[in-house]
């Protein structure tokens, strides 16, 4: 089936609450009808795809003292917020959404999920969406959609590219987990740094990964998800 691109806005429904920040509830409602209308205003189906070399606007540090620490806050529990109008249901179980064919900067990301006792959530499914690098999402296919599963000590880790910024949107990563047997929480992931934060409605900061190596050639973050 051939490959429908479009500009992307995003997100719907529940939160996850990053570890060591504090969660805080997002007007799922306004934000969905916000980001419909934009996707409807910039959505071009041959619009042509152009390479980016780093994440618009982000500041990090090259290194972080508590880079791949698996921190617990019991209070920080995820956050809620919109689904947003390109989620692709029966997306390919796997942890590498990317290749080197994909347009953006390569990101590594991993972390821990964990449940509200702050004991970590082994087999817990991880969801992923995202747009590439230049902020188009594959609506046909599957290309930087998967799911992932946390391992025997609840641990993932996403291979995957950094999103593009497009109207409205600042860099995000559309995320739907839960533990086996729960229920699905929705969230997204947000870059720190990023000078589009500020004006895109959705954006909240206890959903911001930590960087912990951020180059032109490559990006590795972390982020522990706390389920309520």
């Amino acid at each position: 089936m051939p490959m429908v691109i479009l500009p992307v806005a995003a997100a719907a429904a529940l939160v996850m609450g990053g570890c060591s920040t504090d969660a805080e509830s997002t007007g799922a409602a306004s934000a969905t009808a916000a980001e419909s209308t934009t996707a409807a205003s910039v959505a071009s189906p041959t619009a042509p795809a152009s390479p980016s070399s780093s994440t618009s606007g982000v500041t990090a540090p090259a290194t972080s003292p508590t880079a791949g620490t698996a921190t617990c806050d019991p209070g920080a529990t995820l956050v809620e917020t919109t689904e947003g109008p390109y989620y692709t249901d029966g997306a390919p179980s796997r942890d590498t959404l990317s290749d080197a064919d994909t347009v953006g900067t390569p990101l590594i990301l991993t972390g821990t999920v964990f449940d509200a006792a702050c004991q970590p959530v082994p087999g817990a499914t991880i969801d992923v969406w995202q747009a590439d690098g230049a902020g188009e999402y594959d609506n046909s296919g599957y290309n930087l959609r998967g799911v992932l599963t946390t391992d025997a000590q609840g641990r993932y880790t996403l291979t995957t590219v950094i999103p593009g910024i497009y109207p409205s949107r600042t860099e995000h990563i559309h995320i739907k987990i839960n533990a086996p047997g729960g229920p699905v929480y929705t969230t997204q992931l947000f870059f720190p740094g990023s000078t589009a934060n500020e004006d895109d409605r959705i954006y909240d900061e206890a959903m911001l990964i930590t960087v912990d190596e951020d180059s032109p050639e490559q990006m590795r973050a972390t982020f522990n998800f706390v389920l309520p």
